[in-house]
């Protein structure tokens, strides 16, 4: 259907770049920021505001965090409360002839988030061309977590993957924005809300991403 003489279009935004963390009070929360790794695809339904320059776009996305510790630790459970998620260093996890060959110890987890945002496109008849910028919200479901830590023994390459629910908050939601001409551009995504629940082992630090964006259709 038609919004104003202006026809509804579909978007494919393929986003990748670097996860980084804000306000960790504690040391060992720090992250590598070049080696935290971001991926998402996200799927926009572009609605033009009558003849203007202006879009709302609802959709839904799909993002892949990766979150590498700098000073190679990992989340475990704690043995005294086994409800309860800690802060360990990676190579207590390991054989102790392995300890200290730990290579990267990291974090990751998925998320389906439900997004909104309002743009405004320079070139409304050729919306694949000319400048843009946009801002937006989203809420999301963060599922499938897991810690990875690489390491060497007996001179071989070896990792231990762990797959539990390490008391990773079940809701997230946040705050973004993009800019860019045609179809690239760039975006920073701030997740407003904790990454664990109240059993975990931090609430304070907030993490937020940073990257690129293409337009595939």
């Amino acid at each position: 259907w038609e919004s104003g003489g202006l026809e509804n279009y579909l978007a494919l935004i393929l986003k990748g770049g670097f996860n980084g963390a804000i306000k960790a009070p504690k040391e060992n929360m720090k992250l590598q920021f070049f080696s935290s790794r971001t991926l998402g695809i996200d799927l926009c339904y572009n609605i033009p505001l009558k003849n203007s320059h202006f879009i709302i776009s609802p959709g839904i996305g799909v993002v892949h965090g990766n979150y590498v510790s700098k000073h190679k630790n990992t989340f475990t459970r704690n043995y005294k409360d086994f409800d309860k998620t800690t802060i360990e260093p990676a190579k207590k996890l390991i054989s102790k002839r392995a300890r200290e060959d730990v290579k990267e110890s990291s974090f990751s987890f998925w998320t389906v988030d439900f997004i909104s945002e309002i743009g405004f496109k320079s070139n409304k008849e050729e919306v694949n061309e000319g400048f843009f910028c946009a801002i937006g919200g989203n809420i999301g479901l963060n599922f499938s977590p897991n810690t990875r830590i690489m390491y060497t023994e007996d001179k071989e390459n070896k990792e231990l993957i762990i797959k539990e629910s390490f008391n990773l908050a079940r809701i997230r939601y946040g705050l973004f924005g993009r800019i860019g001409w045609g179809r690239f551009g760039a975006f920073y995504h701030q997740i407003l809300s904790p990454i664990f629940n109240e059993n975990g082992p931090d609430q304070s630090t907030k993490v937020c991403a940073i990257g690129v964006s293409i337009d595939l259709l």
